[in-house]
């Protein structure tokens, strides 16, 4: 017999995609279980990967799929998206991972309409990345990058806002990367209009 079978699985059949999930109650005897083995950082860690591939599929497709396609597909994964963050900033996770996911996981906010949470938690990882003793303007000019586009997105850009934006601005001349450099000046743009 299978955990479908005994009723502690659930099985999602929609369009080409199959999802299983652990019942609540499965879930939380499973991760007791799990806590108390010296596996749980490993597991820990290979789920904030996975949802970090996730997350930059999700991201890349943002751009190419409707709102309503893209909810079908990503919706489900915002519990995984939570629990990978919360992770990835205790003190057993990794800094630069939680940033590199916290920026990833901005399409989840606008998306599922949790701008201000995700916005808090950019902010969050903003703060973290300064305090780690080795600097990394990559990952700080694309915090820096998404939050001026989230405050951007905002009616009213307070100073604070326009100071990120030029902070991230600045920081993405100084990495080089193309690809954060334009979003900063663009919304620098908008803003000066």
């Amino acid at each position: 017999m299978n955990l479908a079978d005994k009723s502690l699985v659930t099985t999602d059949i929609s369009e080409n995609t199959v999802r299983h999930r652990l019942l609540h109650t499965t879930r939380a005897y499973a991760f007791a279980k799990l806590s108390k083995t010296d596996d749980c950082g490993d597991i820990y860690s290979w789920h904030a990967d996975y949802v970090g591939k996730l997350l930059r599929r999700g991201e890349a497709d943002w751009e190419a799929m409707t709102r309503s396609e893209w909810l079908a597909t990503y919706e489900y994964a915002i519990d995984d998206v939570r629990a990978a963050l919360d992770w990835a900033f205790s003190p057993d996770g990794n800094a630069i991972l939680a940033a590199d996911l916290t920026a990833a996981s901005v399409p989840f906010g606008y998306q599922l309409g949790l701008i201000e949470e995700f916005r808090d938690r950019v902010k969050f990882a903003l703060a973290w990345v300064s305090a780690i003793p080795m600097r990394q303007p990559l990952v700080e000019a694309r915090l820096k990058t998404v939050l001026g586009q989230m405050e951007g997105n905002l009616q009213d850009v307070s100073t604070d806002g326009r100071s990120t934006i030029a902070s991230a601005a600045e920081l993405s001349d100084t990495v080089g990367v193309a690809k954060y450099q334009v979003g900063p000046m663009v919304v620098k743009t908008i803003h000066e209009i």
